[in-house]
């Protein structure tokens, strides 16, 4: 990593990288080349590389088995597909690269950046506490509401109780506000949130183009 501990690695990697390939591309702030067509076997015809935001899929038609190599660390959520079925990746010795089997012949090979069990468990804990949230503000409107809404008669005489549904009514509408805010946030671009990078002459990329500092 950046660090003295190489925090940013994972546990695979045996050996830092001083350099990327991928280097020229982000010079270039060209989208990065991660499929190494250099381990393609002789005479491979490659019919068409798609890059991705979190991930890449290529056409190709190979004459021999051979391995991929994808120009990516091995992390936690990564997967490899060939013809649309999961194949076992294997981290590169020593440099931890993502690198999987390919048989001879035509076929669509692909990585991709997926969610974890684990990640997927904790969004679901997220998830259902969010709706335990929703659901007690509720049950707490619906009963100060129905507590409010009876007429209480002291020696007879009506008494007028309004109900303060009002005072729930914010507290619900501001979770509200908060929780679309988010989801607009993350997903639009806005001053909060420029997916463009600032300009800069000339940009560092650091652990094997894992990362990039953009100034």
């Amino acid at each position: 990593g950046v660090d003295p501990e190489g925090s940013y690695f994972p546990r695979t990697v045996e050996e830092r990288p001083s350099a990327s390939p991928l280097e020229a591309n982000y010079q270039a702030n060209e989208t990065p080349q991660r499929f190494d067509t250099a381990v393609f076997p002789s005479g491979t015809n490659i019919e068409a590389i798609t890059y991705e935001k979190l991930g890449a899929t290529a056409q190709i038609n190979s004459p021999e088995p051979f391995t991929a190599r994808y120009l990516s660390f091995d992390f936690p959520g990564w997967v490899a597909t060939v013809d649309g079925d999961p194949v076992p990746i294997t981290p590169e010795d020593p440099s931890g690269l993502i690198t999987f089997p390919v048989p001879a012949g035509s076929h669509e090979i692909a990585v991709r950046w997926q969610s974890t069990p684990t990640r997927t468990l904790l969004l679901g804990f997220s998830l259902i506490s969010l709706a335990g949230v929703l659901v007690t503000l509720l049950v707490l409107v619906k009963t100060q509401s129905s507590v409010s809404g009876k007429r209480l008669s002291v020696n007879g005489k009506p008494t007028d109780h309004r109900s303060r549904i009002t005072d729930y009514g914010l507290l619900i509408t501001v979770a509200a506000l908060l929780i679309a805010g988010k989801f607009i946030l993350d997903n639009t671009e806005s001053p909060l949130r420029l997916v463009a990078g600032p300009d800069v002459a000339h940009t560092a990329v650091l652990q094997g183009a894992e990362l990039r500092l953009e100034g």
